[in-house]
């Protein structure tokens, strides 16, 4: 019923990252996220080549096999933030702060922020959603 009493345990080498599981608002906050910056990203592009993604077929069938769809969905750097709730080990010790999140190396961070939402969201939830999208 209440996300935040789940939570899990991911080893990152020697130190270990306690992650918890985000509520709908959260995911909703970091879904919101997203789709801003990929909407920067759109614009940035311009019409014409937003046109040419839309309007073929096959760009969309890619995009609806893609198995980091899941993860693409949600905004990283909002899930890190409210996701990690401690670490601990040679390297940290303690609550992160977005700094310290700030400060996580590529693999690190995936690794995190898949381990998240993989906690969060069923993956029916993201097939409805995708079904939805289309």
């Amino acid at each position: 019923m209440f996300a935040s009493k789940t939570t899990k345990g991911v080893e990152v080498g020697q130190n270990s990252v306690v992650v918890r599981k985000l509520s709908a608002s959260q995911l909703e906050r970091a879904a919101d996220a997203r789709q801003v910056k990929v909407q920067e990203g759109m614009v940035r592009m311009g019409a014409e080549l937003i046109r040419t993604f839309t309007s073929d077929p096959e760009a969309k069938a890619k995009a609806a096999a893609n198995p980091n769809a899941r993860y693409e969905a949600y905004d990283r750097a909002a899930v890190l933030s409210l996701g990690i709730l401690s670490w601990s080990g040679p390297d940290v010790a303690g609550k992160p702060t977005d700094a310290t999140i700030d400060d996580l190396d590529e693999e690190t961070a995936d690794l995190l922020h898949r381990a998240i939402v993989d906690l969060s969201v069923p993956p029916a939830k993201v097939v409805e959603e995708q079904a939805k999208n289309d």
